[in-house]
């Protein structure tokens, strides 16, 4: 969304990264082909328009588990 960025790192099952606004990290496991994340600990900067949609469609996704 316009300038704003999405990262995702993982390591050693650990996901952290950006979600545009706010940043994250929690635990994530990989099984049969499907990512699966535990709860996200979020900053909880004032984010709005695009960026906030992307933001609320990512973690919307990482919510759920998702064939990979």
């Amino acid at each position: 969304a316009d300038a704003s960025r999405t990262e995702l790192r993982f390591v050693d099952g650990r996901l952290s990264g950006s979600a545009g606004c706010n940043r994250f990290n929690g635990s994530y496991v990989i099984k049969d082909g499907t990512l699966s994340t535990g709860p996200m600990a979020t900053t909880q900067m004032a984010c709005i328009g695009p960026a906030a949609e992307q933001e609320r469609r990512l973690f919307a996704m990482l919510n759920a588990p998702v064939k990979i």
